[in-house]
């Protein structure tokens, strides 16, 4: 049975729809027995992220930690929180030293130039 997003997800600005249904792919469905569907969930909060959306961003990093949809990968993790925290200055880094213990200075520089290169790529949109 194919998933749907939330029907309430529609009566807001097209990133917020992205954001919300992301995030509705990515935690899945209790009442409907819904298991998440990460690809998915990766797309919608892509398109949110690249619109500037920053909590998008911050949950796609949570998915590299969490190898939701692919391997742990902590660079691209740090990448996405990094990107998160540039779109949105409110949230907050302060668990990521809990949550990418390993990360040496080697893999922060390789997270900080990845994340530089995509904000050039993708503009904020006022």
């Amino acid at each position: 049975m194919e998933q749907t997003p939330p029907e309430n997800a529609s009566i807001v600005d097209g990133v917020q729809y992205q954001y919300m249904t992301g995030c509705y792919y990515l935690h899945g469905d209790e009442e409907t027995n819904q298991d998440p569907d990460f690809t998915k969930a990766r797309e919608y909060l892509m398109g949110a992220a690249v619109a500037g959306h920053g909590q998008a961003a911050y949950n796609l990093g949570l998915m590299a930690i969490n190898g939701h949809g692919r391997d742990y990968d902590a660079v691209c993790a740090l990448k996405w929180m990094m990107i998160a925290k540039s779109l949105d200055p409110q949230i907050s880094l302060n668990t990521l030293s809990d949550l990418l213990p390993d990360i040496c200075d080697d893999l922060r520089e390789r997270a900080q130039c990845a994340a530089s290169v995509w904000l050039i790529k993708h503009p904020r949109k006022c």
